[in-house]
């Protein structure tokens, strides 16, 4: 069984990196890798910008190149530029700077608590990669997706103090 496997590895390793070469290095998904890649670039470096609060909720028709990055370009009813949405927690601390931080260590902490508080493990953790897993790309404070935020924590909050086998 161990050689079998040993051999499925071999063979199927160079055909995954022809798959994932083909898909992420030579097609429009690479162009789109590539602006979020200039996009974190561009709000990492806006983090320290006004010292403890980043860029914060500055007014979008007279700081449009500051929000937007330096490519920005509004014509009609389409934007081309950066946007805080698309690169989900660095987005987050671009808008929040450092003042941001506190917030994200007490949510951490106390989901942490609630998944060690809880008897209903699997569930919790079905939850917390649910809600950091979308760190990584979108975050549940943009104002369209904070809806879910507490439906989420609402959730672990029940299944935290739920006596097993009562649900």
């Amino acid at each position: 069984m161990k050689l079998f496997f040993v051999l499925f590895l071999i063979f199927s390793l160079p055909i995954v990196i022809a798959f994932l070469k083909k898909q992420f290095l030579n097609s429009d998904r690479s162009v789109s890798i590539s602006i979020r890649q200039e996009e974190l670039r561009y709000y990492l470096s806006k983090i320290y910008y006004s010292h403890w609060f980043s860029l914060g909720f500055i007014r979008e028709g007279l700081y449009s190149k500051l929000l937007h990055g330096p490519n920005y370009s509004a014509i009609n009813t389409t934007m081309t530029g950066y946007a805080l949405d698309d690169v989900g927690i660095v987005g987050f601390l671009g808008r929040f700077g450092l003042a941001g931080v506190p917030i994200m260590v007490s949510l951490f902490v106390q989901t942490i608590n609630s998944f060690f508080k809880t008897n209903y493990r699997d569930e919790t953790t079905i939850l917390l990669v649910i809600l950091f897993g979308s760190w990584i790309s979108t975050s549940l404070f943009d104002p369209q997706r904070i809806f879910y935020m507490p439906i989420l924590l609402a959730f672990m909050s029940f299944l935290a103090t739920t006596n097993e086998g009562k649900i």
